[in-house]
């Protein structure tokens, strides 16, 4: 039995009243979560009244997305389906909170994703959006120009441009969160702000994938989080999309480190000194020279471009480039 609660002041999460203004829906029946908090959904099943489960499209940490129909508009739709526990559900209203400013803020002149709808459905926070065609990273196999990788940063650098001018960081920037609209394969949207933060509040949930993870990330550098962290991992992303390989590949936090020092050399003593936990790590720099498979330049033919990855790959953020800037065919740049 659906029961709608149409409420400008509250509304019910997992029987608990939480401050939000929306419509939402509540399931009388129960069984609908799995031991680890993931919704149970079913092709064919039908949400709201509205929305036919079709397939899924893929699953992280937060939960899964789902591919459904929406009978009330005739279009395919993607669902978020958070999980029902308590720190997915308080990052995904920080999500939803995201979402709704970047909304009232006409975010898709800025290649940013764009909330639809948002509702709770048998305790479960569901975040409606369209639905893209692929994302970078399963594009990394078609053989893109050196002119779309320079549209697709030029359009990441004006989403960052955006965030930062509202104090948000999105902090996982990767190739699996940039969508290609559609198979023209021309406009971008940055996706997935689960991981964001604004206003420097503290995540709810991790921050940044590791191999686009920024080091003052790691190393709990003792500086409030700026986009900066957001610059680092696009620079990672440029040099991915040009060569098909991570430019930074650690199985761990600390093998990680080891590649930026390889690659970068060693912080200097402003950064380090500004570490709450550099000293943990435990280096091998002697050892270091032995470790083939990390790599000692950028292998790029393009001097330029080599420059521009090396402005955003900075240990300390404030010597990163800023988002401000717009990428020239030849891979100069200016500041706009």
């Amino acid at each position: 039995m659906l029961k709608k609660i149409e409420d400008n002041n509250n509304y019910l999460i997992n029987n608990q009243m939480s401050n939000e203004t929306g419509v939402y829906y509540k399931n009388v029946e129960f069984g609908y979560t799995k031991e680890d908090g993931r919704y149970m959904f079913k092709i064919d099943e039908s949400i709201v009244n509205r929305y036919q489960v079709i397939s899924s499209l893929g699953k992280g940490t937060f939960g899964n997305v789902i591919l459904c129909e929406d009978h009330k508009y005739k279009k395919k739709m993607a669902l978020k389906i958070i999980k029902d526990i308590p720190r997915f559900v308080k990052a995904a209203r920080t999500e939803i909170k995201i979402l709704n400013l970047l909304y009232q803020n006409y975010c898709e002149k800025y290649n940013l994703v764009s909330i639809n709808k948002h509702f709770i459905y048998n305790s479960h926070i569901f975040i409606v959006f369209d639905v893209y065609y692929k994302n970078l990273y399963e594009l990394s196999l078609q053989r893109k120009t050196d002119s779309r990788i320079v549209s697709y940063t030029n359009q990441m650098l004006e989403g960052l441009s955006f965030l930062d001018k509202k104090n948000i960081v999105h902090l996982d920037l990767k190739p699996e969160n940039v969508m290609v609209t559609d198979e023209s394969l021309e406009n971008i949207v940055i996706i997935d702000f689960g991981s964001s933060i604004v206003d420097n509040k503290k995540s709810l949930t991790y921050q940044q994938s590791r191999w686009y993870r920024s080091p003052e990330i790691i190393t709990k550098y003792d500086e409030i989080t700026t986009t900066k962290s957001d610059i680092w991992s696009l620079g990672c992303m440029i040099y991915e999309l040009y060569t098909y390989n991570p430019i930074f590949s650690g199985k761990t936090e600390t093998e990680q480190l080891d590649r930026y020092i390889f690659l970068l050399g060693y912080p200097d003593h402003t950064f380090l000194n500004s570490c709450l936990n550099f000293s943990n790590y435990n280096f091998h720099p002697k050892k270091m020279i032995n470790r083939c498979q990390y790599k000692t330049e950028f292998n790029i033919d393009n001097d330029n471009m080599i420059n521009f990855i090396k402005q955003c790959l900075y240990w300390t953020p404030y010597k990163r480039i800023t988002p401000n800037v717009k990428i020239n065919s030849d891979w100069t740049y200016e500041i706009i």
